[in-house]
């Protein structure tokens, strides 16, 4: 009966951890580069926090994986506020795919951008 018990626990135990997997996001050291961008927001330390977010793109993508939830999207805000709408819209399209439950978020934001952008080129003058 002790044999049938220990063997059961081990089972449970087995499949427990098994389910337990590291799912940990490469956060590379977007932390620190955003700490110091928060506690002094020059354009440097933006430029720094964009490579920073820029490198952790590049590496976790030639990895075959997402970068982690929002990182996508900070960048796309980041170019917004520089003026760069279409690219804004490509990063939080990028979130979006990524990340599905922020879909409702993304495509609010890439609505607002794109009537902005609508409304710019009407407002253009012909070059007739």
């Amino acid at each position: 009966m002790k044999l049938m018990y220990r063997i059961v626990f081990i089972a449970l135990s087995v499949s427990f951890f098994s389910g337990c997997v590291n799912t940990k996001h490469d956060w590379g050291n977007y932390e620190t580069e955003l700490y110091t961008y928060y506690k002094s927001p020059t354009p440097e330390e933006q430029e720094e926090l964009m490579n920073e977010l820029a490198t952790t793109f590049a590496r976790t993508e030639s990895k075959g994986v997402v970068p982690p939830p929002g990182l996508y999207a900070e960048y796309g805000t980041f170019l917004f506020q520089e003026g760069d709408l279409p690219n804004a819209i490509v990063f939080y399209e990028k979130e979006k795919n990524a990340w599905p439950e922020s879909t409702q978020f993304m495509d609010s934001l890439i609505s607002t951008l794109q009537k902005r952008i609508d409304t710019q080129e009407t407002r253009k003058p012909d070059d007739e």
